[in-house]
């Protein structure tokens, strides 16, 4: 996995140069948005088999009191399925967070820990060390690996890509995790 490798994957879904807030119209109308479009809208339908079996084998591991949820949102133009595991301990909230990229077979994961401010959930990113469950951590990687998904350098994953942008993030601040899969900081 290069800069350059994931530069031509990015490139080919996302126009360069053509800013998506200020030129909308012109942006819709790229080739490479409408590659990305029929893409997204290609998978916003009942799972796959292959995803069905991997989904089933995330529900079939053995860790009680997570609960687990599919918060896949392709409607939205996610470019990703979106998994969590989630798991209350001593009264503090665990979310684990698989993130699937349907551009190619990468995955990353994330780790979160929900405070509750003034009846507002916030959401704080941890390291994996912080999770409570690594054996699961672990599970999970050995089925992904298995159905062929590569973890994503977590080194690029915030690195920006000055020449794109997508929905709501400017030009200049969008990133190889937003590319790949959703429109969040990280």
């Amino acid at each position: 996995m290069t800069n350059e490798n994931l530069l031509k994957v990015v490139y080919n879904y996302f126009p360069k140069g053509i800013d998506c807030i200020k030129e909308k119209k012109i942006y819709v109308e790229t080739k490479e948005y409408k590659r990305l479009s029929n893409h997204i809208k290609s998978f916003n339908n009942p799972y796959s088999k292959e995803i069905d079996i991997f989904i089933e084998e995330i529900k079939n591991l053995n860790f009680p009191n997570f609960s687990f949820n599919d918060s896949s949102y392709f409607e939205w133009e996610d470019r990703c399925y979106t998994f969590e595991f989630c798991k209350e301990i001593n009264g503090e909230s665990f979310i684990l967070r698989v993130y699937l990229s349907i551009l190619k077979p990468y995955f990353t994961i994330k780790f979160f820990k929900i405070n509750v401010e003034n009846d507002r959930h916030i959401y704080n990113i941890i390291s994996s060390k912080s999770f409570p469950e690594e054996k699961l951590i672990l599970e999970l990687k050995n089925i992904l690996e298995k159905h062929s998904y590569k973890e994503f350098d977590e080194s690029l994953l915030s690195e920006r890509i000055f020449d794109i942008n997508f929905q709501d993030i400017n030009m200049g601040e969008f990133t190889f995790f937003n590319a790949f899969f959703v429109n969040q900081l990280i």
